[in-house]
């Protein structure tokens, strides 16, 4: 693509190939022209040499992924050798019509492995040019469509958590630039696909652990392991010196992912074709909201200061996909259709990596002196699904002797009256004490006072026999009597 601006030249350029744009009008040689080797990666709006795969009729299209028996779309060369030099691209033709492109040699010769022209990517080449006046201009455009999410490099909002290799949610693309994506799960798949992966295709899997398997050509620059959908089968090329290449194909018809992963590994372990596994996790979408600090307004936010102004910094997790849209909605049952938008606040994930968790960071405006004391809810969803609610409370100082005649309101039990705790120094008291004690001494009697004591230890004895008699008498006398009077009773009946 051209562009022509008056009194402008290109000071700079930057583009995504091996190509250079130049700041005047030259006929370009040969060199600058990428060359595309069989079953290589080209992209629309492109202008690459294919001269050296061959001199048939032109190219063939048998579908996105391979799924005609009969060509779909037939590109025919003209008779001029510049025109597969200098083998332009064009929208119009190639633009929904992604996949692998074969060699065409009439309806006489099937498409083979042998035959793979290149295979046309999805979305178109883009060409920056940077001039001195500051102007930019994007020689080019990505086409619309499901592409891999950009990865920014930012700072962590909060530490980070990495799940797996790649973690995607139901509802989100999910796209990976290779010649072929395999992805294998317990009970789902999809094998040998080009790597953009649409909503709906990802909205049909199953949630859980996945095996990505990313599948380029080795050495020969053809892919030698495939996948017939129709057939249900893999097939894999072999090469023999006398009777050429042959596909051998093998059914999973059947079978399940756990099970055909295994024969993929084989198939490819006899070819030179490269691989390189990765995990994914596949999940419903969630988000969280794991903190809530009360910051002052500063430069933070360019908002009209008011008493009683602040700002909730909220931050939180989710697993949808870098740039996807967070809302928060304050008291969300409390909202009518008119206080709706204006206590709603919006934001967007980032990550750095598609496998880590994404997180969020917001600051949401409050006027502590309009807001009724209580417990107050924060509602987070995603674009794609997944929600959260957030209580915290909001309470009132009363007056005292630190707030004369006032009142003070804080969020999230942070009292700023409250006093830190503090350790205080250990104080030393010195203090002098007098212990009394009793001491007992031993002293032996006299001769005299030991005779008196053993005379009042006789008498209490002889006391005590004297008393023992005089009971035993008289028991013995009621005893005789009782019986007597017994026996008279009887008598007298």
């Amino acid at each position: 693509m051209l562009f022509i601006i008056d009194c402008v030249s290109a000071d700079n350029v930057t583009a995504t190939g091996s190509y250079v744009i130049t700041d005047e009008p030259v006929y370009t040689p040969r060199e600058s022209y990428r060359i595309a080797e069989q079953g290589q990666i080209v992209y629309i709006n492109d202008t690459i040499d294919i001269s050296g795969q061959g001199w048939g009729e032109g190219v063939a299209w048998y579908g996105k992924y391979d799924e005609f028996d009969k060509p779909q779309y037939i590109y025919k060369f003209t008779p001029y050798k510049r025109d597969v030099i200098n083998f332009y691209l064009d929208p119009t033709i190639f633009s929904g019509k992604s996949g692998m492109w074969y060699q065409y040699y009439g309806e006489l010769i099937e498409r083979r492995g042998n035959l793979q022209a290149f295979e046309v990517s999805e979305s178109y080449r883009n060409t920056t040019l940077t001039f001195s006046n500051g102007t930019i201009i994007e020689s080019s455009f990505e086409q619309s469509g499901d592409i891999s999410e950009a990865i920014p490099q930012k700072p962590y909002i909060l530490p980070e958590i990495k799940v797996a290799d790649y973690l995607v949610a139901i509802g989100d693309p999910f796209s990976i630039n290779s010649s072929r994506v395999w992805m294998f799960g317990r009970v789902d798949g999809y094998y040998a696909h080009l790597g953009n992966f649409t909503i709906k295709e990802i909205q049909q899997l199953e949630t859980g652990p996945y095996k990505i398997v990313i599948h380029d050509a080795g050495n020969n620059t053809i892919i030698d392991v495939g996948y017939n959908k129709q057939k249900e089968a893999f097939w894999n090329t072999e090469y023999d010196l006398t009777t050429g290449p042959r596909v051998i194909t093998d059914s999973i018809y059947g079978s399940q992912p756990t099970l055909d992963i295994k024969k993929f590994y084989y198939m490819v372990s006899k070819t030179d074709d490269k691989i390189q596994t990765y995990n994914m996790e596949l999940a419903e979408p969630t988000v969280s909201i794991v903190s809530i600090d009360e910051v002052a307004v500063g430069n933070r936010l360019a908002i009209a200061w008011q008493p009683g102004m602040t700002l909730l910094d909220v931050r939180g997790y989710t697993n949808v996909q870098n740039g996807t849209t967070i809302s928060l909605v304050m008291d969300p049952d409390k909202q009518t259709v008119r206080t709706l938008r204006a206590n709603t606040w919006n934001t967007t994930t980032v990550r750095d990596s598609p496998g880590n968790m994404s997180q969020y960071q917001i600051y949401i405006p409050i006027n502590k002196n309009e807001m009724p004391n209580g417990i107050h809810t924060l509602k987070v969803t995603t674009a794609i699904g997944g929600s959260m609610y957030y209580d915290f409370p909001v309470s009132e100082l009363p007056a005292d002797s630190y707030v004369p005649n006032a009142t003070l309101k804080y969020i999230m039990g942070r009292n700023p009256w409250e006093p830190n705790l503090t350790i205080p120094d250990p104080i030393v008291v010195v203090q002098t004490k007098v212990i009394e004690r009793v001491i007992t001494v031993e002293i032996t009697p006299s001769t005299e006072l030991i005779l008196a004591q053993q005379q009042i230890a006789q008498k209490e004895r002889m006391d005590y026999w004297v008393s023992i008699g005089i009971i035993a008498v008289i028991g013995l006398i009621v005893l005789v009597f009782g019986g007597w009077y017994v026996i008279t009773v009887i008598r007298r009946l």
